[in-house]
């Protein structure tokens, strides 16, 4: 029975041929993902700080970062330097639908520090949901100089950067840097 044996290597052949190509489209498919990803570039990187970046300028006077997660994390350990802000303190207390009304928000940034000169970094352990609502908030009222630290807190911890272990310093609580608020606040005046 020779045309068994020329099937069983008909079938052999094709089998081969087969894993190669699937092996082909496979490679070809990885090296492509390789490709989009290192060509891959943030829209707008200008709204990201870096890890490394943040770390190399911790002592610089004008950057004011603000730790977006709950107190109980900040006490826990973050980022020197940093303030703590919890989310809530950017809505309008009469009507959670909107944002903080100006005036309360100029009175915020200027007890957490921020002045119209200041670079916010914000971060959070989360995904970065409330830095990104703190820069929507600082640009809604006209302060562009805000950033969202990229990678937040677990990229800063992974990393092995600084941290810092010592009670809260809130929107209520006295910091170490102060600033004034303008006459040119938003519906007012700035920051600054």
């Amino acid at each position: 029975m020779p045309w068994r044996s020329s099937l069983g290597a008909r079938e052999s052949l094709v089998r081969a041929v087969s894993r190669m190509v699937f092996a082909g489209i496979l490679a070809i498919s990885i090296l492509t993902a390789i490709a989009w990803a290192a060509a891959a570039e943030y829209a707008r990187p200008e709204l990201l700080a870096e890890t490394d970046w943040l770390a190399q300028h911790l002592n610089d006077s004008a950057i004011r970062i603000v730790d977006m997660r709950s107190e109980e994390a900040y006490r826990k350990g973050h980022i020197p330097g940093a303030v703590n802000l919890g989310w809530q303190a950017l809505k309008d207390a009469d009507n959670e639908v909107y944002v903080i009304p100006p005036e309360k928000f100029a009175s915020l940034m200027s007890q957490l520090g921020v002045s119209n000169s200041s670079t916010v970094v914000g971060y959070d352990d989360q995904g970065g949901l409330t830095p990104a609502s703190l820069w929507w908030v600082l640009d809604y009222y006209g302060h562009s100089q805000a950033k969202v630290l990229n990678g937040g807190w677990n990229k800063w911890l992974k990393e092995k950067k600084t941290t810092e272990h010592r009670g809260a310093h809130t929107s209520s609580s006295p910091i170490h840097r102060t600033a004034r608020c303008s006459e040119d606040l938003p519906g007012g005046g700035t920051v600054g």
